[in-house]
């Protein structure tokens, strides 16, 4: 063999190697091989950016759920088995050939012994579902140096919201969520004014920020009605907005939070800037932070 392509063949088996360790599960392996290829230490934690970047590239963290099968399903298969077509057969042989006392008797029994598998079946499903709505998975992680707890499914999801572009994204991402954790959507908007100084009060006066809280809330607690969620708590709070998204998460047992990058630009920029950051780093409970949609309308978060 030529050195050229005995060069080839081992540079495409090494490669093939390589491609096979970076598909091998890490359950077989040791801890350390598993740190090594993650890049990270037993001490050591990740931060947000690196945890948005693993999200985008592997997917969540959670386990794939099988369809589920609706009720006509699972009435049919209790009638294609194998031993159940042979009954029928001699059932319709036994009409037949006259013996109907024979063929009645058969006939019942397939229909008792289908109603009864029918209904253990759906009972089963149902138990099923009620487990795994009552079943919470709780466990701890580091990010930023900070212990934070994770649930699943997530009980109770803040969404605060300023009537900005990006806070409606993140509303409609708190509603999907809801949707299909089941979880309790909290809606919140805080009216904030002891920062913007005496020229802005007179512009701005108490009252018109009280009915505007109450426009954004309300549209916020419309997009939640259009989407058929039930039940939605929405809430109107008064002072510094990032303290009171705090004390909101703590006093209702927030699990996770959603909301936009920037608030709107203009008075709401005075009042909301930089409050996504700070809940992002402050926040007893993970932080989903939808960011700008790009420019084919999708968006990332």
């Amino acid at each position: 063999m030529a050195p050229s392509v005995r060069c080839l063949v081992q540079f495409s088996k090494l490669n093939t190697t390589r491609n096979r360790d970076d598909r091998q599960s890490p359950w077989p392996r040791s801890v350390s091989d598993v740190l090594e290829q993650s890049n990270v230490s037993k001490g050591g934690e990740l931060t947000e950016d690196e945890v948005l970047r693993r999200r985008e590239r592997f997917g969540p963290n959670e386990l794939q759920e099988a369809e589920q099968r609706r009720w006509l399903e699972v009435l049919v298969n209790q009638f294609t088995s194998v031993i159940v077509l042979l009954l029928t057969v001699a059932a319709v042989a036994a009409f037949v050939l006259g013996d109907i006392t024979e063929g009645t008797a058969v006939f019942a029994v397939l229909v008792i012994n289908g109603a009864i598998g029918f209904v253990t079946e759906m009972r089963a499903i149902r138990s099923m579902e009620s487990l795994q709505e009552m079943t919470e998975v709780k466990t701890r992680v580091r990010r930023s140096g900070d212990d934070q707890p994770l649930a699943y499914p997530p009980q109770r999801i803040l969404v605060p919201t300023d009537g900005s572009r990006r806070a409606d994204l993140a509303v409609m991402e708190g509603i999907n969520a809801a949707k299909v954790t089941g979880a309790r959507l909290h809606l919140l908007h805080v009216v904030e004014t002891g920062s913007l100084g005496p020229d802005a009060r007179s512009v701005l006066k108490e009252g018109e920020l009280t009915e505007r809280a109450h426009d954004v809330i309300g549209e916020a607690f419309q997009k939640a009605e259009e989407a058929s969620l039930n039940p939605v708590t929405s809430v109107t709070e008064h002072g510094e907005p990032s303290k009171v998204i705090r004390d909101y998460i703590a006093e209702n047992e927030i699990d996770p939070a959603a909301m936009g990058t920037h608030g709107k630009p203009d008075f709401s920029r005075y009042v909301m800037s930089d409050v996504s950051a700070k809940i992002v780093r402050t926040s007893p409970v993970p932080v989903m932070w939808v960011r700008k949609p790009d420019s084919d309308g999708t968006f990332d978060s």
